[in-house]
């Protein structure tokens, strides 16, 4: 069986094809990303601009015509905090579906934390371990903590990329006051998830998402002796002192595999090492699987 699907990010719309064996082993036939930044701007007006919408659909239509070419028998598309949280999102998804054929699934903040979370227990194997996963994406940031894969923590935060990136960064490099008010921001925001983080507790933590990917791959170029896909909170803090005094120019040089990221992974980088000290974590396991998967995972369950 051949499945695809597809994330509409904040951030970036990912698609994923797989070829399913009878005992649930995934053969990747094709992946696609794509910069759209629905959520720049939206998510703080609230409103999907047509610019953005546009943008979108003809991107989606790009993914369906990928996904035909592979003989995908199911396609399956979900949407995250850029489209949850605008006005407009039926008009949005109205016009997908005209436009495309797609269906939108709209994900509620608590099902795309436990979709995460289902994708990272079963490629890492958490059977033993309580594991708290952390998903940081353009909009929101998601955790979970879980034991034997089931959870005991599904939290949702407005702490994003592209959220704070709007919200608080006007200047290149970005001011010392604009540093000092999102850092703020993101511990004001933090205090409630960070506590019921610390009362359950953790043996494990993993960080799932592009942002936290693109920091560890700079972090173990830069500082850290191995390529363990692991990143230390001290490493993380050396980084982001060389990611704020960086321009633009510079940063897309040290983001060598995504300098489209460049301009949002300051407020990546700071919302990570807040997290991870807000949270006691020192070291993070990195992780590619997240919601796409997750979606497939549960679609094959169900």
């Amino acid at each position: 069986m051949r499945l695809a699907t597809i994330d509409i990010g904040s951030n970036s719309l990912h698609m994923l094809v797989v070829d399913v064996d009878s005992a649930g082993h995934f053969k990747v036939l094709g992946t696609e990303k794509e910069m759209v930044r629905l959520g720049a701007g939206s998510l703080k007006t609230h409103h999907l601009s047509e610019e953005t919408i546009k943008r979108t659909i003809q991107t989606l239509v790009r993914y369906r015509d990928f996904a035909n070419a592979q003989h995908a028998s199911h396609l399956i598309a979900t949407a995250t905090s850029a489209v949850r949280e605008s006005d407009n999102r039926d008009e949005f998804i109205e016009r997908v579906k005209q436009a495309t054929g797609i269906r939108v699934e709209l994900l509620s903040s608590t099902e795309e934390a436990r979709l995460i979370a289902l994708a990272v227990n079963h490629i890492f194997q958490l059977r033993n371990e309580v594991a708290l996963i952390v998903d940081i994406g353009g909009g929101s940031t998601e955790f979970a903590i879980t034991r034997q894969g089931e959870p005991l923590l599904l939290r949702s935060n407005k702490l994003g990329a592209v959220r704070l990136t709007d919200g608080f960064i006007n200047h290149d490099p970005p001011s010392k006051s604009e540093i000092q008010k999102l850092r703020k921001h993101i511990r004001d925001q933090m205090v409630h998830t960070a506590r019921e983080v610390k009362n359950i507790g953790f043996q494990r933590a993993v960080g799932t998402s592009g942002t936290i990917m693109a920091l560890a791959a700079m972090a173990t170029r830069q500082y850290q002796r191995a390529d363990t896909g692991r990143l230390t909170l001290r490493a993380l803090k050396r980084l982001n002192v060389d990611l704020i005094s960086a321009n633009l120019r510079q940063r897309r040089l040290m983001l060598t595999d995504n300098p489209q990221r460049a301009d949002i992974i300051i407020a990546g980088g700071l919302l990570l090492e807040e997290i991870m000290s807000a949270c006691r974590i020192d070291e993070l396991e990195s992780c590619d699987w997240a919601l796409r998967e997750g979606v497939l995972l549960n679609f094959l369950e169900t």
